[in-house]
């Protein structure tokens, strides 16, 4: 099961979702105790929108693993997609009970909480996750945002240095919101700054739609 399952997560990280999913489904029939394939095909039935399938296997690998955290989180993923936030927030709650060291759940977390319109937890969410990941770019976003709202700039400065530094394929969309929040917050000029890196990544990374969107927005600024 183990081999399987390692190699389902290559040909995943290659984009052959599907591919996987067969390979994974393998690796279960074999093993049904096999948390870590589990783990990964609640992710990709998520990800489809096949969410009875991702709460299927969940069930079973909990039920193997009751603190299975990875479990936990790719699951309370897949509550937030259909807006299940308190089932989601509920089972991150969980998670970083278990860990909470997991930076990403944490986030994810801060998120819900967010949305939510309670700022106050999101926040402390979005700071524990940089205690365990200071380079997190997702957190740093955040946390950017809210000290420009409440006017500490040179600490959503620190943060957005740590974005811009980041590593990570997300990098260029993350970068362009960096710039909108700065643009919505009246810093024009460093606005104007930071969507201009967002463009030259998102050129390099050949995404020609986002190139285009981020130029829209240079000009309305002009």
């Amino acid at each position: 099961a183990g081999d399987l399952t390692k190699k389902a997560l290559d040909l995943y990280q290659r984009g052959q979702a599907e591919t996987a999913r067969e390979m994974l489904d393998q690796a279960v029939e074999r093993d049904p105790g096999f948390v870590p394939a589990r783990v990964n095909l609640i992710k990709i039935h998520g990800d489809a929108g096949r969410y009875d399938l991702a709460e299927e296997h969940y069930r079973a690998a909990i039920a193997t693993s009751p603190n299975a955290q990875r479990a936990r989180f790719n699951y309370a993923r897949v509550l937030s997609q259909p807006r299940r936030l308190g089932e989601a927030q509920a089972e991150l709650e969980r998670v970083v009970e278990i860990n909470p060291h997991l930076a990403d759940a944490q986030v994810l977390l801060g998120s819900i909480h967010e949305e939510q319109g309670r700022f106050d937890e999101a926040i402390r969410h979005y700071e524990q996750a940089l205690e365990s990941k200071p380079e997190n770019p997702q957190a740093n976003l955040m946390l950017a945002r809210h000290r420009l709202r409440a006017g500490r700039l040179d600490e959503a400065e620190a943060h957005a240095r740590r974005l811009l530094g980041a590593e990570t394929e997300s990098l260029p969309i993350l970068v362009y919101r960096l710039g909108l929040f700065y643009r919505q917050e009246g810093h024009e000029t460093r606005a104007r700054e930071i969507l201009a890196e967002a463009r030259r990544l998102a050129e390099a990374a050949g995404r020609v739609r986002l190139v285009r969107e981020i130029d829209q927005r240079l000009e309305e600024g002009s």
